[in-house]
């Protein structure tokens, strides 16, 4: 074989070759696309759409707080292509990072591009222990009206798309909101807050 011939065959062996890495960069990327856009997917969306504050009244001799809360937390998932089964939500209730009251919601599936309503409802009492700046903040809240709380969702859910092994883990969302109390002198309408994760 003549030295062009080997020469020849190089620069071909090379062109295929650079062929070969490119198909292997691009289906490689194409695959990665499709995971994160498609597959992967958004998170789901969570908002307090409605909140009612019947009673939140603390005792600050015997440090008891009789509180009367009822949500509306509405689950948006915005996926084309993955549904997400709810297996346990644990609704828990914050005053100042104190917390007052938990409740365990039924567990649900959201399909694709679905909406779901939580309707927990934190009644009843308990003891919570306010530091001096913590007081002054419920005396203010109380003076005015609304109140700060906080609820944080305890999920544990799977990730289902076709063709692709279910993805179980486990989040936490916080959700920061101002709620005027139905027995407060000010009139207010509550006003929606956008959750995120914790």
């Amino acid at each position: 074989m003549s030295r062009s011939s080997d020469r020849e065959c190089a620069r071909d062996c090379g062109i295929l070759i650079g062929k070969w890495i490119g198909t292997i960069i691009f289906t490689t990327i194409t695959a990665a696309i499709v995971f994160f856009v498609i597959i992967k997917g958004k998170d789901i969306k969570i908002h307090v759409t409605d909140a009612t504050l019947a009673d939140f009244n603390l005792n600050t001799t015997t440090n008891t707080l009789y509180y009367n809360l009822a949500l509306n937390i509405t689950i948006s998932n915005p996926n084309k292509h993955i549904s997400e089964d709810l297996k346990r939500i644990e609704a828990r209730a914050y005053y100042e990072d104190k917390m007052f009251d938990a409740v365990t919601m039924t567990p649900f599936s959201l399909g694709h591009k679905k909406n779901y309503t939580l309707s927990p409802v934190f009644k009843g009492q308990n003891i919570v222990m306010l530091g001096s700046s913590e007081l002054a903040q419920y005396n203010s809240d109380k003076s005015s009206g609304i109140y700060h709380i906080a609820v944080k969702l305890h999920l544990r859910s799977t990730e289902k798309t076709s063709g692709m092994y279910p993805n179980t883990s486990k989040s936490v969302v916080k959700c920061d909101f101002k709620v005027p109390s139905l027995s407060g002198t000010i009139s207010a309408t509550f006003q929606a807050f956008k959750c995120s994760l914790f």
